[in-house]
């Protein structure tokens, strides 16, 4: 993983940790299951990158259980995916969660 995004990760991973109290590697990880009867709970309003984040910090804030199954990332690319603005917006946006979810 390039520098600048483990860099990003780690930063949005301390704010779900500190802000939530979930303790998950990757909050940008498209792979999710959950059970229907929380769905109500994960229901998220986000869109793109911002829809993992917020289904992870609502898992948090809801004290919902979880499992974490790591899987490998591939980087084929240097400018896929989330930009360094890209993920500055998120950390915003999760401070902004943890008042109004």
């Amino acid at each position: 993983m390039p520098f600048v995004r483990r860099m990003g990760n780690l930063s949005l991973e301390m704010a779900a940790r500190t802000l939530f109290g979930i303790t998950i590697k990757d909050i940008q990880s498209g792979y999710r299951a959950f059970r229907a009867d929380v769905y109500d709970k994960l229901e998220w309003k986000s869109q793109r990158y911002h829809a993992d984040a917020e289904m992870t910090v609502r898992t948090g804030k809801y004290h919902l259980k979880y499992k974490q199954i790591f899987i490998d990332t591939i980087y084929h690319d240097d400018f896929k995916g989330m930009t360094v603005i890209d993920g500055i917006k998120l950390l915003f946006q999760i401070f902004l969660w943890r008042f109004s979810l």
